[in-house]
């Protein structure tokens, strides 16, 4: 028998050392009581203990999460800002080649709705002030395409303005 406890003395405390505890606890579950001197004085030992244990925890797992958990944070966030410049830019591209397709179906419908008039498509190549502050246009078409005095200038939009005599003389459209 004492060869058995000797062989086994090390599970035997373990077991003891949890059964006690365990005792304890259901003997005082019974009856609600005050709490003993034995119970206090457990207390008042443990008790800065458990706030030492606490606060080492507590300090350990902000350090890990302060630091150690955020070691890749830097390269991501590189990453993640160097991807965003990139779809920054294609958006900018994208939405200049909406407002230029918006502008070109314009220009579709406004020619599929007077199919009998015949349009120059020309580019704009100068701005200036006039007389009286009005804006005149530059274009790259004049006399030599087809163009007369007083001609309407149209866009999608609506009316623009009259070809003038500078124009013709020219060879470039001003209006």
């Amino acid at each position: 028998m004492l060869a058995l406890i000797k062989r086994y003395r090390e599970l035997i405390l373990v077991a003891v050392l949890l059964l006690v505890p365990l005792g304890v606890f259901f003997a005082h579950a019974k009856r609600t009581t005050e709490l003993s001197r034995v119970d206090r004085v457990v207390l008042a030992i443990t008790s800065p203990v458990e706030k030492l244990i606490g606060w080492a925890v507590t300090g350990t797992l902000r350090g890990w999460n302060g630091y150690v958990a955020l070691r890749g944070a830097r390269e991501q966030a590189t990453e993640l800002n160097r991807r965003l410049n990139l779809l920054t830019i294609e958006r900018e591209q994208l939405l200049v080649e909406r407002a230029e397709n918006q502008r070109l179906q314009r220009l579709l419908g406004m020619k599929e709705a007077t199919p009998e008039r015949t349009y120059v498509g020309a580019r704009v190549i100068g701005v200036r002030l006039g007389p009286a502050g009005r804006q005149i246009l530059t274009v790259d078409r004049g006399a030599n395409d087809g163009l007369v005095r007083m001609q309407p200038v149209i866009t999608a939009d609506g009316v623009v303005g009259p070809v003038t005599w500078q124009a013709l003389v020219s060879g470039m459209l001003s209006f």
